[in-house]
């Protein structure tokens, strides 16, 4: 029994007996930077003129408004056409379009056609722009150019921001027969801004760059077609122009 107890006492001394510790002073130093953040806020305006010095500069009525938006797309007219064949092959270039100079003339100048949207969201998540050939040319007889097609050559890129955008730079050929083509777009984080695409220059009162094709059989009358710009925030695959 007296083992016993001994064992005890010595686990006592363990673990109650004298505990010696070191104690520094607590020391904090301090120092102080600033943080600084430059804001610009965008200027709420709907449309931005393509050309880079525009001389003179046009008014150009939005087709949308809002932060992420189709801010304009053309109307495209291919002219009146008399005597023309019955069979074969017809290609007609689109007229030029018209806008009101930014002054108070009221005169009117010839401009190409050109594709505008807007993303001036504070995040973009990219965006793709598309066009599709929704009907067939038709009549008012119900007789349809079947075949017909259009064809956009020669685009350029005008952006207001510098943000990395692509566009599609082989000629994009629509028809009614076949789906929606990419004119335009931007991958995740791009592609902020005005971003216009605009095809070609003006030969006189006409663009060579946008062309319609009408193959085999015609009929009289003023054929007409719907056209769908499409803007959905899917990132672009196109790859960005450099």
């Amino acid at each position: 029994m007296k083992k016993k107890y001994l064992a005890i006492g010595l686990l006592s001394n363990l673990l109650f007996g004298n505990v010696v510790t070191a104690s520094a002073e607590q020391i904090t130093r301090n120092a102080e930077t600033e943080g600084e953040v430059t804001l610009s806020i965008v200027d709420d305006v709907d449309t931005v003129d393509p050309d880079p010095d525009p001389d003179p500069g046009i008014i150009i009525p939005p087709v949308q408004t809002g932060e992420f938006s189709i801010t304009y797309v053309p109307t495209l007219n291919f002219g009146i056409h008399d005597n023309v064949n019955s069979t074969g092959l017809l290609k007609y270039e689109a007229l030029a379009e018209s806008f009101e100079v930014n002054d108070e003339s009221g005169e009117e100048v010839l401009r190409p056609h050109f594709a505008q949207i807007r993303d001036t969201r504070d995040v973009s998540t990219g965006w793709t722009l598309r066009v599709e050939q929704v009907t067939p040319f038709i009549n008012d007889n119900n007789v349809q150019l079947n075949g017909a097609s259009i064809t956009f050559s020669n685009p350029r890129l005008f952006q207001a921001w510098d943000s990395e955008v692509a566009i599609h730079s082989n000629p994009v050929t629509i028809s009614a027969e076949h789906g929606s083509q990419i004119l335009m777009g931007a991958e995740v984080l791009n592609g902020r801004g005005w971003n216009s695409i605009t095809w070609g220059t003006l030969n006189g009162e006409v663009n060579p760059n946008i062309v319609l094709e009408i193959p085999g059989e015609r009929a009289n009358g003023q054929f007409t077609s719907e056209l769908n710009w499409s803007l959905s925030n899917v990132p672009s695959s196109l790859d960005p122009v450099i």
